[in-house]
């Protein structure tokens, strides 16, 4: 259902909004008011070409932009066609001066056949034969179809699912008459792809841990001076944190012992525990962050390993391992070729005896909802 339309710098509209009520909806005026001009910008969203000329004098573009409400009918329709899944539908037209016209669907750039595809399953205009989806051969199987009953939706399903396996096999036959010169060929590849991926043991490889690892061992001289002077200030010095603030604890003692001192005494003590804490920390991180030499090239050796496999088969661990993956299926294929090769060509006979009875039976189902659909068009007449 058409829910809105807006029309900018289009003809002799400046800025217009048109929002149909459900039903039968009537636009009226005099003669160059605009009626034709709302048709040709409806035109424009179910494909029709885009001229320059239509833009509004004094501007450098034009916009026309059509919102739909998708019927429950269609979604499971346009999600599969066109990876469509909310119920709301924007399609938009943008003319320029200086540039080539703009086609968006729900705000992305589009191929503008595929806007004239969505837009005759949703709306026909009516008068000189153009965009009328009743006059286009390529929907009558749609609407014939859509007058039969649950069988023929089972039958359709059963075709497609036979004929999904037919076609899987028939391309295997095509990708498989190499010879089997060419098969040992790809398989001495598959079997060198696979052990070299294996033998780098990404399964067990963290390679955001063995980064930050090599940064610590690079940088293990920094890192050990900036902790040594952290403990400096802290508790190595006889004017550090901690000593301050034992100091200070020693010096609050003789007063008066109110609820706020010894609140302020407390809070004093913990905060020279939890320097204490720190302190501890920052020296167990000193203590072992001590270059090693052979575990330094070990983490080297390894990422540069990695980097190789990236390079040659994907950009992440991931992506390697499921290349990993295929490869070991194309090589299963490549074993058990004679094997398989047999059973599909058997299994093709078979699927085309069984196409051949199922198409049958389409054929029949078809021919009885068109002649439903015809005594309910002699009934309308």
């Amino acid at each position: 259902m058409l829910r809105q339309i807006i029309i900018k710098n289009f003809a002799i509209f400046r800025d217009a909004s048109i929002e149909p009520r459900y039903g039968f909806n009537v636009i009226t005026g005099e003669s160059g008011a605009g009626k034709s001009v709302v048709v040709n910008a409806l035109s424009l969203i179910c494909g029709a070409r885009a001229y320059r000329e239509m833009i509004r004098t004094g501007h450098e573009d034009a916009v026309v932009e059509a919102v739909f409400q998708i019927p429950p009918g269609k979604k499971e329709e346009m999600s599969a066609l066109y990876s469509i899944d909310d119920e709301i539908l924007v399609i938009t037209r943008r003319i320029f001066l200086e540039k080539a016209s703009e086609c968006r669907l729900n705000g992305r750039i589009c191929p503008l056949s595929t806007i004239a595809d969505i837009a005759s399953g949703l709306m026909d205009i009516h008068g000189q034969y153009e965009n009328q989806s009743l006059l286009q051969s390529d929907n009558h199987i749609k609407y014939l179809d859509s007058f039969a009953d649950l069988e023929l939706e089972n039958a359709i399903n059963e075709y497609k699912k036979v004929l999904a396996v037919y076609n899987d096999d028939i391309k295997f036959i095509l990708a498989s008459s190499g010879s089997d010169s060419e098969r040992e060929r790809n398989k001495e590849i598959l079997e060198f792809q696979i052990n070299e991926i294996e033998s780098a043991g990404l399964d067990d490889i963290d390679e955001a841990g063995l980064l930050e690892k090599k940064t610590l061992l690079e940088n293990a001289e920094f890192f050990i001076q900036c902790s040594q002077t952290a403990l400096k200030w802290l508790e190595n010095d006889e004017n550090s944190t901690s000593s301050a603030i034992k100091e200070a604890v020693k010096s609050l003692k003789p007063l008066p012992g109110t609820d706020v001192m010894k609140g302020i005494i407390d809070n004093l003590n913990e905060s020279y525990f939890l320097l204490r804490d720190a302190s501890a920390s920052i020296r167990e991180f000193s203590e072992n962050i001590a270059f090693a030499p052979e575990e330094y090239e070990n983490i080297v050796d390894a990422l540069e390993n990695l980097g190789k496999l990236k390079r040659k088969y994907g950009d992440t661990i991931e992506d390697i391992l499921h290349y990993r993956d295929d490869a070991k299926i194309s090589l299963m294929d490549i074993n058990d070729f004679k094997k398989n090769y047999s059973q599909r060509l058997m299994r093709i006979g078979e699927n085309e005896s069984l196409l051949e009875k199922l198409g049958e039976r389409l054929t029949l189902i078809r021919k009885n909802s068109a002649d439903k659909l015809t005594g309910l068009l002699i009934g309308e007449l």
